[in-house]
């Protein structure tokens, strides 16, 4: 169980706000059950939010998981922080992975790195027909090229 102050959360997130401020069970019980995210994960979150420390987000599986939950819950500073931290750890071995969590959770930024990072290393990364295909599925993309 985490503990965090209702408007400390409601002035962080809009959708935590209205699941706060309309009457729901969470406004009234002064309690939320979050399912969809894990407790390190929410935790990782609570730290941003409180004190603006990020050092979690150095391993990227907790940063794509911080971006996941930034977008879920409309967290503007959550998201941009893990999504600053993802930008300086494309590599090869996982820029199309990025590309696609970028995609995925409307992070234009790190959508556009990647993008820029495939086309200057050309086919070592990804041949330039397949790039064309990932334009036409992956909307962040048409917006980076």
């Amino acid at each position: 169980k985490l503990s965090a102050h209702k408007a400390i959360l409601a002035y962080h997130s809009s959708v935590l706000a209205a699941m706060l401020q309309i009457p729901m069970k969470e406004s009234k019980e002064n309690e939320m059950t979050i399912e969809d995210i894990d407790y390190s994960t929410m935790e990782t979150v609570l730290k941003i939010i409180y004190t603006g420390e990020t050092e979690d987000l150095n391993d990227i599986e907790v940063a794509l998981k911080v971006l996941k939950a930034g977008e879920k819950y409309q967290m503007p500073i959550v998201k941009a922080a893990s999504e600053r931290k993802l930008l300086f750890v494309i590599k090869d071995d996982n820029v199309l992975r990025l590309l696609d969590e970028a995609d995925r959770h409307n992070a234009s930024s790190l959508c556009h790195t990647c993008v820029e990072y495939i086309m200057a290393r050309g086919d070592e990364v990804l041949p330039r027909a397949e790039l064309k295909k990932i334009a036409v599925e992956k909307h962040c993309v048409m917006a980076a090229v």
